[in-house]
């Protein structure tokens, strides 16, 4: 059974993994192929990732079914709503970088807009 805070971190991780190899990659298929390609992997990913864990998905339900206001009890503590927000904050502080980083490297650092991905 894996922690609570581990888990947050593994998904904290791959948010960042995504953001630092995705949007380079989107924004690279993008100039590359015309503005549908990036798009297309996404959709082609998340049926390629259902098959898979469909796949691996146990046939007997473990665990007794929860409600959905249980569910939502979870957001009446103070540290899940700490979490949230740090979790937040990080993911707009790397939004906000690739938000900057292209006006950096093509009006000051003179690259040109082929050569930085981010543009």
């Amino acid at each position: 059974m894996i922690s609570t805070s581990r888990a947050l971190g593994v998904l904290l991780g791959g948010m960042t993994v995504a953001n630092i190899a995705g949007v380079p990659l989107g924004s690279w298929l993008g100039q590359v192929s015309n503005w549908r390609g990036p798009f297309w992997v996404l959709a082609a990913l998340p049926a390629a990732a259902a098959a898979v864990i469909g796949r691996y998905i146990p046939d007997e339900e473990q665990r007794e079914a929860r409600s959905v206001r249980a569910e939502f009890a979870a957001l009446r503590q103070g540290r899940v709503w700490l979490a949230l927000s740090a979790i937040a904050l990080l993911m707009g502080g790397v939004l906000a970088t690739y938000t900057y980083i292209s006006l950096l490297l093509t009006e000051r650092a003179q690259s040109p807009p082929p050569l930085c991905p981010w543009s």
